[in-house]
């Protein structure tokens, strides 16, 4: 190995350890503080009840699943040993956890964007489809279909690796196969596209209903001064649903850009893992090795990266939640100085 080598691999050693050891800490203490405030903003009654929300706090008990099993073993790597990576029994549980978190805080998202379009059409029978029975039924297949699919990597992982990017890992070529492809396609690239199709339907849908509206301003306008109080009541909820509507729709565009923004090089890494699984096993590729760890660590931080942001994004486009926010710590802290 020439010294240049040498240099180059001690690089990339150095920055995978300082990846893991200080960014992935500040990651996860935003990730999981945040994903906790996002449970309890979500959960009060005013947003629990429209199903667009319902899927957003999903996606943040999937996100906190995520964080605490696979995040924070990236961490102790970094500091210390991971028990997982001489564990097989954790290496199993912890890799079942991360991914299932993954791949559902994925899903919940698309289901989210989904609900929005069927709140945008103008049949009824799409919009109907919208509502909290199917949310829930609609939570409930995610974790079981992807419960089940997922627990190949309970059978897959093992500890003790040597080759691959981390110690715990899908131990047989094939195993390594099925779990890059399976992480580009089923928990990114799929999901994605699906966000990107129900978006592009919720925009078509959203530019007809305000040409119709435009047509109707006219005629709605003359009878605005003789509406009776309980209609003019009726129209003031739902002037409040639709602005309820238009923030959680903010909240969701936001959370979908920097999602697909942040996963889509851990994506790349794993189809280029996939590319490049043949030539892990050769001697002169210490360097190789030493970039591709790096570039494992890097692009798996930008995912969690990615599931640490949504309470800021929340606060920032939200108003509705912004609101319930503040008056979540006001509320407390009045209760604090009364005691």
């Amino acid at each position: 190995m020439s010294s240049e080598n040498a240099a180059l691999i001690a690089v990339f050693n150095i920055a995978r350890a300082h990846n893991n050891r200080y960014f992935t800490v500040v990651i996860f203490i935003i990730g999981v503080l945040g994903n906790c405030l996002n449970v309890l903003v979500l959960s009060q009654p005013v947003l629990n009840q429209v199903p667009t929300a319902r899927y957003f706090l999903a996606a943040s008990g999937a996100s906190l699943a995520s964080l605490t099993s696979g995040l924070l073993a990236r961490i102790m790597s970094g500091w210390t040993a991971d028990p997982a990576s001489y564990n097989r029994s954790l290496c199993k549980f912890q890799a079942y956890t991360n991914k299932l978190g993954q791949t559902c805080c994925s899903y919940f998202i698309l289901a989210a964007a989904i609900d929005r379009w069927f709140q945008s059409c103008q049949n009824i029978r799409y919009r109907q489809m919208s509502s909290i029975k199917n949310s829930t039924r609609a939570i409930t297949i995610i974790l079981i279909v992807f419960g089940i699919y997922h627990s190949i990597h309970a059978i897959c992982y093992e500890a003790f690796q040597t080759i691959p990017p981390i110690k715990c890992y899908a131990g047989s070529k094939t195993c390594r196969y099925f779990e890059n492809i399976s992480y580009a396609l089923i928990t990114v690239i799929i999901p994605h596209c699906s966000i990107l199709f129900a978006g592009w339907k919720t925009i078509e849908s959203i530019r007809y209903s305000r040409r119709r509206v435009n047509v109707s301003v006219f005629h709605n306008s003359v009878f605005t001064t003789n509406i009776a109080p309980s209609i003019t009541r009726c129209m003031r909820n739902q002037i409040t649903d639709q602005a309820k509507m238009r923030s959680l729709t903010r909240m969701l565009i936001v959370q979908v850009c920097t999602y697909i923004i942040l996963t889509l090089p851990a994506a790349g890494e794993a189809l280029y893992m996939t590319i490049t699984l043949e030539k892990k096993g050769s001697v002169d590729t210490d360097l190789q090795l030493a970039i591709d760890r790096f570039l494992f660590a890097f692009t798996a931080v930008l995912s969690y990266m990615a599931i640490s942001l949504p309470f800021f994004l929340y606060t920032l486009t939200g108003s509705t939640f912004r609101k319930i926010l503040i008056k979540i710590v006001t509320k407390k802290r009045c209760c604090s100085v009364d005691h």
